[in-house]
């Protein structure tokens, strides 16, 4: 295995790690919900909030962009290297 290979390896094997750290901090694993009832009818209201397993608000949208831009970086920094080793 040449060198210019093993980097392009080790790059594509970081981004996997970076993926799946974005993963640990920002995909809603914890769905928590709270309502508070009033005296008045129409006055009561719920709401609920996503949590990551480490506790950061988030939702699947900001996950899912996070995921986005971990494979656009990894696919931009393996093709460079890529065209660096030809």
């Amino acid at each position: 295995m040449s060198l210019p290979h093993r980097s392009r390896a080790a790059t594509v094997w970081l981004g996997v790690l970076a993926g799946v750290i974005a993963t640990v901090l920002l995909a809603p694993i914890i769905t928590m919900g709270w309502c508070a009832d009033a005296a008045e009818g129409g006055e009561s209201y719920c709401g609920s909030i996503q949590t990551s397993l480490v506790g950061i608000e988030t939702n699947v949208w900001l996950w899912a962009a996070a995921i986005v831009i971990v494979i656009v970086a990894t696919a931009f920094v393996a093709r460079r290297r890529r065209a660096e080793s030809l």
